[in-house]
């Protein structure tokens, strides 16, 4: 059983209050893929993901007093960026349609309460349960560029925000890349549809008052 397992074990027999008896689940339920819900193979990660992320909050510079839940309704992905180090169990990153979010579980407090402290918007936005942190929630909408380099690091820029790291396995690379260039371009596809409505709206609009302009000056002359 890997890290994250053994998490989402931990917290599903603490909000369970340990059930015993013959209804117990002998594996979390699986996970379900975008708009669609679409099933795919059964995979252990992203189902302990779907237990540990209703425990946790995060918050937003411009909501600082709004602690939000993470939205896995429209899950795509996860994948493994860092797994038994000195500072983390494990660091999670996952795609959503329209997020993507890093999860973090620190190997101790002490290396939580020093990240808090070499970050300070990490200290000031974002939060978890216990050791488990929410270390950043981006929306692809705000997304500006996205980088992979030959030593598999990622460069991902935002608005105000950049996600770097560095996935060892080549093909998982490629894969990440993939995903999010495509979730990318699918929102920035509907912000253009979204944009020629309403230009296509607007000019309609114009037209209607240029058109009406002469047929009211006209009735005014009658009178």
């Amino acid at each position: 059983m890997d890290l994250v397992s053994r998490t989402s074990a931990g917290i599903e027999a603490a909000s369970s209050n340990q059930r015993e008896g013959p209804d117990v689940r002998l594996r979390p339920p699986r996970a379900f893929y975008g708009k669609e819900k679409v099933i795919r193979n059964f995979d252990i990660v992203h189902a302990n993901l779907h237990l540990i992320a209703p425990k946790l909050r995060y918050r937003l510079p411009e909501l600082p007093a709004e602690a939000l839940s993470l939205d896995f309704n429209y899950f795509m992905d996860a994948w493994i960026l860092e797994e038994n180090t000195r500072k983390h169990d494990w660091v999670i990153l996952v795609s959503t349609a329209d997020q993507l979010i890093r999860i973090s579980r620190y190997a101790s407090e002490h290396a939580r309460q020093q990240d808090m402290q070499d970050n300070e918007r990490l200290s000031r936005v974002f939060h978890g349960s216990g050791l488990i942190q929410v270390c950043s929630v981006n929306s692809y909408a705000q997304m500006q560029s996205i980088e992979l380099y030959e030593n598999q690091m990622f460069d991902i820029v935002f608005e105000d925000d950049r996600e770097l790291f560095t996935i060892n396995d080549t093909k998982v690379a490629d894969k990440i890349y993939r995903t999010i260039k495509s979730l990318h371009s699918d929102i920035e596809k509907v912000k253009r549809e979204n944009q020629t409505t309403k230009s296509c709206q607007s000019y309609k609009h114009s037209e209607s008052v240029r058109l009406s302009a002469p047929l009211q000056m006209s009735s005014q002359t009658r009178r």
